[in-house]
């Protein structure tokens, strides 16, 4: 295969993980330019603890999965097993932590100033964005098992706009 085969793919691929950059760099601008600094500061708590619980909640889970995986990937039944087997304990896990975590981003989006219903509006999004996030991280693992490099971007693309739309 030579790279004039393969160019098209390539600048297809290139073409798409620009969108993304300059969705995530649009949506910094955005944000830092015409955010107050209180909704500055919830924007970054929002995403801070987004990160924290989907890192909480994945206690070596992702990397295990993935070492197994390239054992089994070829494998229907057992990649489905091990995806299944992953997806329940990450959800045990985040049911132990969804308590304290719900109480601790409550009392600091309290903090910034924000009212009550914008404490649970906030808080709510924080946990169904980190529920999305933990299931598209534990298919991407398939995904990336079948070298599937399309719906990983469009993936991606998808929560990058997703977060420019939050904004």
């Amino acid at each position: 295969m030579s790279l004039c085969d393969t160019f098209p793919e390539r600048a297809v691929f290139l073409i798409r993980q620009t969108a993304i950059a300059a969705l995530n760099a649009a949506a910094g601008f955005l944000i830092v330019q015409f955010s107050p600094k209180s909704d500055y500061a919830l924007y970054t708590l929002v995403f801070s603890f987004l990160a924290v619980f989907v890192n909480i909640s994945n206690v070596g889970i992702t990397p295990a999965m993935s070492g197994i995986g390239g054992r089994v990937w070829q494998d229907p039944a057992a990649l489905r097993a091990l995806l299944n087997s992953a997806f329940h304990l990450r959800s045990r896990i985040g049911v132990w932590l969804l308590l304290p975590f719900s109480a601790y981003c409550a009392w600091q989006f309290w903090q910034t100033g924000a009212g009550w219903f914008s404490v649970m509006a906030l808080v709510g999004c924080v946990l169904i964005a980190a529920w999305a996030q933990i299931q598209a991280a534990l298919y991407a693992i398939v995904l990336q098992l079948h070298k599937a490099v399309r719906p990983l971007q469009r993936n991606e693309l998808a929560f990058t706009a997703l977060k420019v739309l939050g904004i």
